[in-house]
Parts: structure tokens; C-alpha cells; sequence
């Protein structure tokens, strides 16, 4: 699978499926390149600008739980930079992580967009240490679920909740997730 984004976000990523024969087992090698970019005006001036970008590379390996589901395991190596200009500051910052993560998912919905019934949950954990590579140290587990409920024929009711911690605050030496938004190479 490769997808390729234009636009004010500007990326390339990719993925190979490897199958263990006819074992429930897969290995998921992906890589993503991506370059995102945004400005604000006020009165024809520059209010602010951003460039973000992201890359790296990782692999999961998958035990499909079924039609709907699956469990993954998986490393990434993954760097974000970035520059920033607002009220006339600038600022540039670089980070690299390295983590583990594993995730649950399961999804009996017919389809993505707009689906009529239905549910999904997803569990996911993830632990960057610089002992993997990279320079950050957090971790975090989340969990999402929601449902589509029918409620005539033209009209359903869609559910979302969601809970998750950085055990900051309720394990000792737990530090701050920074901005997720920056290492998400491969998100469910």
C-alpha cells in the first residue's frame, strides 16, 4: 500500500504486508516522509508560520483476531523538526524517538465514513526510551470505543469516548507526553 498527499500537508508514505503462510500472523514493514506547512494573516501581515516534518521507519507484527480485529506489535524510529514563527519569535526544535507500542483493535462496522451500525474499540500503548534510539522518554496508553446505532432509516446515532493517561502524576518518574501529534507514523 502507498499513499500520496498534496497540499498544505505534503507526504508519502508506504507499508508491505508480509504473510507467514497460512498463519494469522503478518509483519507489516511502513515509512513515512511527510512536510506540513501553516500561516496566519492579520490586517496582510504574517501573523504566525509553522513547517513541520516527519520521518522514519517501523514495523509491526500482527495477529489478525478474526475479520474485524487484530493485535500489533511493534518499533518505530521516527524524527520531527520543525520552525516557528509567532509575534515575531522564532523557534526551531528537532526530536528524535525511538519507542515500542502494541495495540488492540477491533471494528465490526460495514464501512468508514458514515457508517449505520456497528463498533470499535481500540487500545493502544506505546514507550519511547532512549535505550531504543532517540532522545525522548514517556509513555502513554489510551483506549477509543464507540458505536453506530441505528436509528431509523435515514438516521443513526454515532458514539465516540475516549480515556487515556501518561501515567504522569501515578507512577513515579513518569514524564510528560509531549505532542503525539509529532510521532505518529503508522496510528491506528
Amino acid at each position: 500500500f502507498a499513499e500520496l498527499s498534496l497540499g498544505t500537508t505534503t507526504g508519502l508514505y508506504a507499508e508491505f504486508k508480509e504473510g507467514f503462510g497460512d498463519s494469522p500472523f503478518y509483519l507489516l514493514p511502513f515509512a513515512r516522509a511527510e512536510s506540513q506547512s501553516e500561516q496566519s494573516q492579520s490586517n496582510r501581515e504574517l501573523v504566525s508560520w509553522s513547517l513541520f516534518r516527519r520521518m522514519g521507519a517501523g514495523a509491526d507484527l500482527v495477529a489478525e483476531l478474526g475479520a474485524d480485529g487484530d493485535i500489533r506489535l511493534g518499533y518505530s524510529l521516527e524524527s520531527a523538526w520543525g520552525s516557528e514563527l509567532s509575534d515575531g519569535i522564532s523557534e526551531d526544535y528537532a526530536r528524535t524517538l525511538g519507542s515500542i507500542g502494541g495495540a488492540l483493535r477491533y471494528d465490526s462496522r460495514p464501512g468508514s465514513f458514515f457508517p449505520e451500525r456497528g463498533f470499535h474499540v481500540l487500545a493502544r500503548s506505546r514507550w519511547a526510551d532512549p535505550r531504543f534510539g532517540g532522545e525522548l522518554s514517556y509513555a502513554f496508553a489510551e483506549c477509543r470505543a464507540g458505536a453506530a446505532l441505528p436509528l431509523s432509516r435515514r438516521l443513526g446515532l454515532g458514539i465516540e469516548t475516549f480515556a487515556g493517561t501518561d501515567f504522569r502524576g501515578i507512577l513515579a518518574g513518569a514524564t510528560a507526553m509531549p505532542e503525539e501529534r509529532a510521532f505518529t507514523l503508522n496510528a491506528p
